[in-house]
């Protein structure tokens, strides 16, 4: 029932562990309560929402309970 939500899962973190394996996370910051911002030297940006509400981070909204990945 839930092998294809597995393999859905794990080609998604495969994608952004592939993205970040070899870069440096230079910064971590708390944007705000339940939300941080995990920077990589490579330009790429993690956004993670541990919340229940949708955040607003500059143009870009991180939906509750998720993530978004930005590159620069």
């Amino acid at each position: 029932v839930y092998h294809q939500t597995i393999l859905a899962y794990a080609a998604e973190l495969y994608d952004f562990f592939s993205r970040v394996e070899s870069a440096r996370i230079f910064g971590h910051s708390i944007l705000a309560p339940g939300v941080v911002r995990v920077s990589y030297d490579n330009g790429l940006m993690l956004f993670v929402n541990y919340g229940e509400e949708a955040y607003q981070a500059g143009d870009a909204v991180i939906p509750a309970r998720s993530y978004l990945v930005i590159e620069e």
